[in-house]
């Protein structure tokens, strides 16, 4: 399922990729191995949803979801539409 990530200290770039669940392992993969952001930390743990603000939404879809990670190599964000959040949340706590 698409979902875009970014590190909030990277600008307003975010980088598209693909997320699935393989044995109950979370998983993310950059569309393009030239990425920027070209994998995330093995140990997010959503702390929050929100809706996409200001001039996210001319970068991301303007109904997206964002949801805010930590984890050791600090905060993540990962925009996804409204339907997949309940999935994508129950892929990252699962992995």
């Amino acid at each position: 399922m698409p979902v875009s990530a970014k590190r909030p200290g990277a600008g307003f770039r975010w980088t598209i990729g693909w997320v699935w669940a393989n044995a109950g392992e979370f998983a993310w993969e950059p569309r393009w191995p030239w990425a920027r952001l070209r994998e995330l930390p093995a140990d997010l743990r959503p702390v929050r949803t929100r809706q996409a603000q200001g001039f996210e939404s001319w970068v991301i879809p303007y109904d997206a979801v964002v949801i805010e990670c930590e984890s050791g190599e600090g905060p993540t964000w990962l925009a996804v539409l409204p339907i997949q959040v309940d999935r994508t949340l129950a892929m990252i706590n699962r992995g």
